[in-house]
């Protein structure tokens, strides 16, 4: 499996919308806030996600879970690194093909539409 292939190619904006996680805050373009829907915090900004480097950070609970967007897609699911890498490919049949990186810079989702913000 091409860890380095999923990473580039499978954006957090991709894998916000296939976890379903409700966007709470956007603090700049490129900083979105979430509650964390695996954590028991009720902070509805715990999970940081930065859309520019592709990188998430829980602040839920200490240590700190971060990393990239299998990193994410393992904490938010409960998983393992390979479960998470196989589930992002499961969801992301063309990983292995074209990198998103028209989406990764624009304010809309994988699907072209507007992140979800919550009410």
């Amino acid at each position: 499996m091409d860890y380095q292939a999923i990473k580039q190619r499978i954006t957090v904006e991709m894998v916000i919308d296939a976890l379903g996680i409700k966007i709470t805050k956007q603090d700049n373009p490129d900083q979105l806030r979430a509650k964390c829907p695996r954590c028991t915090s009720s902070n509805n900004r715990a999970l940081s996600m930065n859309t520019e480097r592709n990188l998430f950070t829980c602040f839920a609970n200490k240590p700190n879970a971060r990393g990239d967007v299998i990193a994410l897609t393992a904490h938010v699911r409960g998983t393992g690194q390979k479960e998470a890498a196989e589930w992002l490919l499961e969801h992301f049949p063309a990983a292995g093909g074209k990198a998103h990186s028209a989406e990764r810079n624009s304010s809309k989702g994988c699907a072209g539409k507007p992140h979800r913000y919550a009410a």
